[in-house]
């Protein structure tokens, strides 16, 4: 290769450097004059800005894909709903689950509302705590026991207000199954009323398990 004359930029900011870009010329040398270097630099300036925006993404990716992963391995239903149309924005496999629907990804990025999907209504749910959370009459989180009459099964809920990916304020839920737990309590209690020695080692026996249950 018969090189004669070369420009040199490195990708780089804030000293870390990406790469390097060059132009060279062969045949002749060649005088590069400042309106070549200024246009070079600007092409440089772009080519660094948009390598950055790309590192970002990917690492937003990753960060997104590593905290799916932990939610989905927690015994807790997490769902994030909009506050200003109750649109699902994020589901975890609990929550799929508690549903039954196969679906929910595809149905999030429809607009699907959050009661739709997950409660099967065509209204938003009466008991929701959103608006109060909104409007101020609730604390910042609210704590809450509900009773399906489907499933048949008791659940602790957790409500409160979040920053949505940073630019929007978001409704989020925590839905703890406690069935386990209600079921012994009222043993205890029933053993409680009924008294007698021969219910103490009985009675020991439900309450150690209702502690391992919390």
């Amino acid at each position: 290769n018969d090189v004669k004359s070369m420009l040199v930029m490195p990708l780089a900011e804030h000293g870390e450097l990406f790469g390097i870009l060059y132009v060279d010329v062969t045949g002749s040398y060649h005088n590069w004059v400042p309106d070549e270097i200024v246009i070079f630099y600007n092409i440089v300036s772009l080519m660094v800005s948009t390598l950055k925006k790309e590192r970002l993404q990917l690492e937003v990716v990753a960060h997104s894909e590593t905290m799916d992963t932990v939610l989905n391995n927690m015994d807790v239903g997490i769902y994030v709903s909009d506050l200003e149309n109750y649109n699902l924005l994020y589901a975890n496999n609990i929550i799929k689950e508690y549903s039954g629907n196969d679906d929910m990804e595809n149905q999030i990025a429809c607009g699907v509302k959050c009661y739709e999907v997950i409660y099967g209504k065509t209204v938003p749910c009466k008991p929701c705590k959103k608006g109060a959370l909104v409007n101020g009459e609730q604390k910042e989180q609210v704590n809450w026991e509900f009773y399906n009459r489907t499933n048949r099964k008791y659940y602790r809920i957790s409500d409160s207000l979040i920053n949505w990916k940073g630019d929007k304020k978001a409704h989020i839920e925590y839905i703890v199954d406690i069935t386990e737990v209600k079921d012994y309590q009222k043993r205890l209690k029933m053993y409680d009323m009924l008294g007698g020695k021969q219910h103490v080692l009985d009675r020991e026996t439900l309450a150690y398990a209702l502690v391992q249950a919390v």
